[in-house]
This record gives structure tokens, sequence and C-alpha cells, in this order.
């Protein structure tokens, strides 16, 4: 829906990760899809139970490492083993649940290897490349120099896309009648290429060039060392540890139906290396984050959840040109979400307050005072016919990576600039879906619109530093304008088959408040989505085609999008045998091995998605 960075609040059991994912905007978020239980996406009143600001939504992965409840059969476990034939990617992870009387432990462990994956064309886009062809022409520079140039993009095979990536934790409750009691501890550490290209660092080399003016240069020996510099690795190096604790009682007071208390310790750190030296480090340490939640009886006609939270951390950034350190941020919100039903109408409300304190070694201290407030409303206005609305304000403050990261970014192969004067921003957004359901036939439609003020974007300014292009958070008012329409129908029922088929579109527009080009920096393309699905008994067939539209209205600086299309193939067999369930699945991606960079990218001209890829794999469980 345009979204992105801290208005999509990620979260691990309930708490936030506590890592660098949101901004800016190009880290993976540390949360392993293997491990979770279930994963929870969550919109209107239900986010104002875990953070502000949270305008997009919440995605809640629950993991199950601090056990709730004793394992059916005195134990539960579960692997899966995948192995791709692009890049030679493999993955392997595993889980289990026992119980020792009144102890359930619960340990699970992963690995992912995969070494630089394959692409259809090039690493550069066509746009990049004439844009480059562009600016030589005009700079006059010498043809051979534009060969040379040619000669240097990858193409096939995309350079530093490999990744390695381990981790587990370790997890002990105490299970008893009043509820339970546990802890968790888990980590894990990652190295994976970053495929941007970079420029090596001119300060330096000037330096050098300094310090020995008078020396005798060898041509030939100056190559040698500009090929070797060029097959210089460039990668992150990722490490993060976490410990949770967490209680739950049920019925513990006469007028409270369950109590939640959990709390979340952590350090994050990744250092972006060029042949094995930092450049640019991220630091999130002393983190803490803790939450409780206390749920009631029905008071009247309303069931009510009401709690606080305190989220508190140590934020450091290195680079060559700017540093941030330390800062620090504290959190103090409390909240209250209720639902009701009458007349068979349901109701759902929810308010939270929050402050936010950041203190910067150099800028001194912020406070933020912060109101969000939601509410919306079921109402079925016939059998096949409901009507859900909800009207919300969001407001949030700017992230400490937003007011002051400065300097080198080698994941994005930009120039960041701070910007200390952002201010806090404010959405008001209204949702109005339709969803009709009939026979084999289920539609929904959805429109929003959300009027924000000063609303807090990257954008690139146009100048160069160290050969890199300049970014920097802005913030504008802006609108969104968008609707998701989806239709699903039974095609086939009969014999052993069902078919089911799935046809959508969305799109979202957004105009930014300000003179000249109005456009956001990375607003998605309108897409098309279709999915053909055969299942007979044990074995499901599914067919998937998504297209993503030309992207040709972009704002400053920023280039085009070329249309590409997916097509995928999914095979699944289910197995059950001596207690154990699972199945064995091949997974195509990409069939049509087309070029793909989505417009939401950062990096989208220099970093294409993999060519066409097919995965085997395995999954059991008990």
């Amino acid at each position: 829906h345009g979204l992105d960075g801290p208005r999509i609040l990620l979260l691990y059991d309930r708490l936030r990760p506590m890592d660098v994912a949101t901004a800016p905007g190009d880290h993976p978020p540390l949360v392993e899809p293997f491990v979770a239980n279930r994963i929870e996406i969550l919109k209107g009143p239900n986010t104002l139970l875990f953070g502000s600001g949270a305008s997009g939504g919440v995605i809640n992965t629950e993991t199950g490492r601090i056990p709730r409840g004793r394992p059916s059969g005195g134990s539960e476990y579960g692997a899966e083993v995948r192995s791709r034939d692009n890049g030679s990617r493999s993955y392997a992870a595993g889980h289990i649940d026992f119980a020792l009387e009144e102890i359930v432990v619960h340990l699970d462990g992963f690995s992912r290897s995969a070494n630089s994956y394959d692409i259809p064309g090039c690493a550069l886009s066509d746009r990049l490349i004439e844009q480059r062809e562009a600016e030589e022409a005009a700079s006059d520079e010498p043809e051979e120099e534009e060969e040379h140039h040619e000669e240097e993009i990858p193409c096939g095979t995309l350079p530093n896309s490999d990744v390695e990536n381990q981790g587990g934790s370790l997890g002990l409750s105490m299970v008893r009648d009043w509820g339970f009691a546990g802890f968790s501890f888990a980590t894990s550490q990652s190295a994976f290429g970053i495929p941007v290209e970079h420029e090596h660092h001119e300060e330096h080399e000037e330096g050098m060039e300094d310090d020995h003016a008078d020396d005798v240069i060898d041509p030939a020996e100056e190559m040698h060392e500009d090929e070797e510099e060029e097959q210089e690795r460039v990668h992150i190096d990722l490490e993060y540890s976490r410990f949770d604790w967490e209680v739950g009682l049920d019925d513990p007071f006469e007028y409270v139906q369950s109590l939640n208390w959990r709390i979340g310790f952590s350090d994050y750190s990744h250092d972006e290396l060029e042949a094995d030296v930092p450049v640019t480090s991220f630091n999130r340490s002393d983190a803490i984050d803790s939450r409780l939640v206390i749920t009631t009886p029905k008071v009247g006609e309303w069931t009510n959840a009401i709690g606080f939270q305190l989220n508190s951390s140590e934020f450091s950034f290195k680079s060559d040109g700017g540093h941030a350190q330390p800062i620090s941020t504290q959190i103090l919100g409390t909240f209250w979400v209720g639902h009701t039903a009458h007349n068979n109408v349901d109701y759902q409300v929810g308010l939270r307050l929050e402050n936010i304190t950041v203190e910067h070694e150099e800028y001194g201290k912020e406070d933020y005072s912060l109101l969000n407030a939601s509410g919306g409303f079921a109402y079925p206005i016939s059998d096949d016919l409901t009507l859900d609305a909800s009207l919300d304000f969001s407001s949030r403050a700017p992230l400490v990576d937003e007011l002051f990261v400065e300097g080198v970014h080698l994941a994005t192969g930009s120039h960041l600039e701070a910007n200390p004067s952002l201010s806090s921003e404010d959405i008001r957004a209204l949702n109005v879906s339709l969803e009709y359901e009939s026979g084999p036939l289920h539609a929904s439609i959805t429109g929003y619109v959300r009027w924000t003020d000063s609303f807090i974007y990257d954008t690139p300014t146009g100048e160069i530093e160290d050969g890199r292009l300049v970014y920097q958070y802005r913030q504008n008012d802006a609108t969104f304008l968008g609707t998701d329409v989806t239709l699903e129908y039974d095609l086939y029922r009969g014999g052993n088959w069902i078919v089911d088929s799935l046809i959508g579109y969305d799109f979202v527009n957004s105009d930014v408040d300000i003179p000249g080009n109005d456009m956001l920096p990375r607003e998605p393309a309108n897409r098309l989505v279709a999915r053909l699905e055969a299942l007979r008994k044990e074995l499901t067939i599914a067919i998937a085609f998504e297209h993503h539209a030309e992207v040709d209205d972009t704002a400053d600086f920023i280039l085009p999008t070329d249309a590409y299309t997916d097509l995928s193939l999914d095979v699944e067999f289910m197995l059950n045998a001596f207690g154990i369930q699972g199945k064995v699945f091949l997974q195509c991606k990409n069939l049509m091995d087309s070029e793909q960079r989505p417009h939401t990218s950062p990096i989208k001209d220099a970093v294409p998605l993999p060519g066409r890829s097919i995965e085997i794999g395995f999954r059991i469980r008990n």
C-alpha cells in the first residue's frame, strides 16, 4: 500500500527484534520463518497493542521458543531440508519440544548457504547503462574508456550475492495449571555479499598518492593492482543474540482474565566490509523491550485489553564520512483495545499514548509525545455480503536511523546525509472493504485513502559524494489512494479433484505536497496476480502468475522501471506414515527467466532478482 520501514511493524513473539531492518530499508529482518508456529497479520485497532506509527500494519511471528503449553504425546518435532539449483543454495532446519514433568524444553537450529546466483541478463539495468553512456558522451570521455566500462558490467551471475547464515535457540518453561513461566536464548550469525557496485575510498587513495608522490609507478603493476581491487569482496558480517523471559497467568485475580509479561534483551551488530576492512558499522546494543498485557472479563458489553510497554536501546553508527554514536532511545507507552458486538455488528476501538525520548551527545535531548487511535466495525449487510470499515490516526517519531545516520552505506552503494531536523509524522487513514461469498465465488474489494502530515521518506538529493549518490530523509505532506480487488472461484469439484482459481489486482497512487515532481521515490507498481490450484488427495499442483506494470512516472533522480512477469510452479505431495506427517515439494520460480527489478527496491538498477530457480525439499513433523 505504498508504506514501508517502521510503518510495517515486524515483531518477534510480540516484541520488536531490535535490529536495523526498518532503516535505511535494505537490511533483512532477523525472524526465521521455519521456527514460526504461526504468522499473524494485524491491522486496525489491534496494531495499537504493539506500537505507535504502525499505519501499514503489524506482522507478528510466534516462534514458540518459550513453550506456553505441554507438547501433545510428550514431544513434538519437525525438520526441513531444501536445495536450489540457482546459486547451489541449501537450507536445513529442525526443532523439538519435549516435556520433563512440569518443565518443557524447546530446541531449534537452522543453517543456510548459497553461492552467487544466476541472473537472466546483466547486473545493471538497461536504463542505468543508457544513463551512464549519455553522461559519458556529455563529458567527452574517451571511447576506449567507455568500452572498458561496458566490459566491467557482470552478466549471467550476480557477484557478491552469496550468503551464509546459521542460528538456533534454547527455551525452557514451567507449565502449570495457573499458566507458564519460562525463558529462551537465541543467536544467529550471517555473512552475505553486497552485490551493489562500489567505488574505492578516494580519500585513502589520495593519501597514498600524497605519501608517494615521487615514486615511479609501473603501469603494468598499477593495472594488476586495479584488477585486485575490483575483485575485493564486499560483504556484511552480522551477529545477533537475544534473551527473552515470559510469564503468562490464567485468572490470576478477580477482575483479571489473563496476564502476560514478556521482556527481551538483545545485542545486534553488523559490519559492512570491503576486503575485510570495516567501512560501515551498525550497532544496537543493550536493547530492552518489555510489555505487560492484562485482559479483563466483560465490563458491560466490552472485552478489554490494557497494557504498558517499555523499550530502550543504544544505537551507534560508524562510517567513512560520518558517524552517529552513542544515541539512546527510550519509549514509554500505554494502550487499550476494546471489542463489543451490538445488533449483529462487531465494533473494535483502540487508543495508545506514547512518549519517546532520544538523546544524542551533540544534539541533546528530544521528546516526542504521540497519540494513536483507531476504530472500526464489521457489518453483515446480508448472509453473503459484509462491510468492514476503519478510521485510524497514527503518529510516529523519527527513528534515530533517519535523524543521525551519515556517511558511506555500502549495502545500497550510497552516501547517507543526516537530517536531525525531522519532526513527528501523522497519518489519518480511511479503509473500506466489501466481502462477498456465495457458493463457489468469494470476492473482496478494498479501498483506502491516507492523508499524511510531515511524511518521512528517503530520497536521492542529486549530489554525488565519493562517487556515490547522496540520500537524505526528508518530510512533506503526502496522500495515498489505492484499491485491492480479489476474486476466488471454485472451478471444479468432482471425483477426487478440486480445482480453485484466484485473480487479483492492486494499485496505489501517492502524491507529495511539493512543487514540481510530486512522486515518492519507490511507489509500488500496479500488479496483476492469478493462481490456479488443483488438489487430488495428497497431491497439490499450483501455477501462479504475477505481472508488475511499468513505472514511468518517478521521483527526481529515480530511473523508471520496466514491466516484468513472474511465473511459478509449486508441487507438493503429502506423506503420513508411522505417526509422522510430512511433505515433499518442488518449487519452480521465475520459470520464464525474466529480468525482475521491483520498483520498491533502492538498489533495483544494480541488483536484479534471481533468474530461473528450481528448488526441491521435504518437511516432516509428528
